[in-house]
């Protein structure tokens, strides 16, 4: 399969949001060079330009300006409806990253567990042995000072 065939599968008739960027950019960059064409200079060479593109793309893009607001619309219906904030492939992959991240908190908290269990253990090893040997010292204090 093509790759144009492939998108147009998944986006049919393509994305006017991205259809309308690329045309305002279009216009925008227009007006940069015909500014830096009449003798405009500096940082008022793009601030002119980004206000002219705005104003020329307001009236001379209005269909593609409202295609891409109704594209917008209709995915946000389309989500309301559906109760799904993403797609289903995006919702499954986060559902597979949250089951990830609970197995390794749960082993991280057992690990740490054990290591309690085991320096528990070990501090009761270390205190009997500092008991035998005070007793080994002194046998008629049964380890208590």
């Amino acid at each position: 399969m093509r790759a144009g065939a492939a998108r147009c599968a998944i986006y049919p008739g393509g994305v006017p949001i991205v259809t309308y960027s690329a045309l305002r950019l279009g216009l925008f960059a227009v007006c940069v060079a015909v500014l830096y064409w009449i003798g405009l200079g500096s940082w008022l060479l793009v601030l002119v330009a980004a206000f002219a593109a705005w104003g020329i793309s307001y009236v001379v893009l209005a269909k593609p300006r409202d295609k891409a607001a109704l594209y917008i619309a209709e995915r946000v219906e389309r989500r309301k409806l559906s109760g799904r904030r993403f797609s289903e492939n995006a919702e499954q992959d986060a559902a597979h990253e949250d089951a990830v991240v609970d197995a390794a908190e749960q082993r991280l908290a057992s690990d740490a567990g054990e290591q309690r269990s085991a320096g528990d253990a070990a501090e009761q090893r270390s205190a009997g042995d500092a008991a035998e040997q005070r007793t080994a010292r002194d046998p008629g204090t049964d380890g208590q000072d």
